[in-house]
């Protein structure tokens, strides 16, 4: 269509969610109440047979028709990327990888910002959502195991400018309001690396104590071989 026209076409594609999830995404837009207003045509794309499942069916199937409100919030300013410390407050719920037809799913959540390292934008104690990889095909990543209550390092980056992820499957629970999504693929537990020192004092004590004791036996070795 794009090609026809000569001209870029906005999209919003979303495996399995055309019923309710694109247009949920679309009205979520910070100004879209009053941006819709000068739209002059909509193409919306839904799977024929979501329109003939029963009730019972299409609730087995998440097949939702629900209704969506746009959003009368000004946009605000760009997000930007930055580098904070932020503890995870909310975790959306995703699906077992092996329940679902699509390989990669992405999952939001709510940080609370504990500390900004680099970047604009951002100051202690905004909640800022973040999109992470919930499993890429098929396979859980290691920030499918985040927790509630965690704290780490984020490089966050506008999620916007994430072309290749905007049409990825995404669990998302976080609060609507939250106007700035950003990614980042992995984060480093604080928990971890301030634990660290502590783990290597331990194993260079452990080491010490080998050394000690691979010395002892080999004095006593000596000793008796001298006798």
């Amino acid at each position: 269509l794009a090609l026809e026209l000569g001209l870029p076409l906005d999209v919003i594609a979303i495996n399995g969610q055309a019923a309710t999830g694109v247009r949920e995404r679309l009205a979520s837009r910070p100004g879209s109440a009053e941006s819709m207003k000068g739209r002059k045509a909509v193409v919306w794309a839904v799977a024929a047979r979501d329109l003939f499942l029963s009730e019972t069916v299409a609730s087995q199937n998440d097949v939702r028709w629900e209704e969506v409100e746009f959003n009368a919030k000004a946009p605000a300013l760009a997000a930007a990327p930055a580098k904070v410390e932020a503890t995870m407050t909310l975790k959306s719920v995703f699906p077992d990888p092996g329940a679902v037809t699509y390989k990669d799913a992405l999952y939001g959540a709510e940080y609370r910002v504990d500390k900004v390292i680099e970047g604009e934008g951002i100051v202690e104690g905004d909640t800022v959502v973040v999109l992470h990889w919930a499993f890429e095909n098929r396979q859980p990543k290691s920030s499918a195991g985040y927790e509630v209550g965690s704290r780490r390092t984020l490089d966050l980056v506008p999620f916007g400018t994430m072309e290749a992820l905007q049409t990825m499957q995404m669990a998302n629970d976080t609060d609507p309001a939250i106007l700035d999504w950003y990614w980042a693929a992995e984060g480093i537990s604080v928990e971890a690396v301030s634990n660290r020192p502590a783990r290597l004092v331990a194993g260079g004590a452990c080491v010490l104590a080998s050394l000690l004791v691979v010395g002892v036996i080999g004095l006593v070795a000596r000793r008796e071989g001298l006798a």
